[in-house]
């Protein structure tokens, strides 16, 4: 899940608890404040032992079908950069390289992939990219673990 900047993984749900692993993929644990989106971030991983330049328009991910859900013109992020996927086959992301004002990079085998969603516009509307995931759900803060 992503609370503002900062991204945690759900090790487990009871109820309306949440037990979660703070500031994850490099983020910073902070305060939030009670009543902020909670985006859940589908996502998956680069699976190419070899990494991809930053001019390589296919990208493997690993699983795109049942994790990522991937499809034809929805954005990913890798990193810091933001791709439009133009193509699909199996866990083969045909892609536009460096979108919405980032830079196309180089990517690394294992470097997490998140699905954004499928509008550019809106995407382009927030100064935090991760604020566009396509789904949220409301949280009580107060049961975080």
């Amino acid at each position: 899940i992503r609370i503002g900047s900062e991204v945690m993984v759900v090790t487990n749900v009871a109820t309306n608890k949440l037990t979660v692993i703070r500031a994850q993929d490099g983020t910073t644990a902070v305060a939030h404040a009670d009543g902020a989106k909670v985006y859940l971030l589908a996502e998956s991983e680069v699976d190419n032992g070899a990494g991809y330049t930053a001019s390589d328009t296919t990208i493997a991910v690993d699983p795109n079908t049942g994790g990522l859900g991937a499809a034809a013109n929805d954005y990913i992020l890798i990193g810091s950069e933001v791709l439009k996927v133009t193509g699909v086959s199996t866990n083969d992301l045909t892609v536009l390289r460096g979108q919405v004002g980032t830079t196309a990079a180089t990517i690394a085998d294992g470097t997490k992939v998140y699905l954004l969603g499928s509008s550019a516009p809106q995407l382009s509307a927030h100064p935090d990219i991760l604020s566009s995931v396509k789904e949220t759900v409301q949280a009580d803060y107060n049961s975080f673990e």
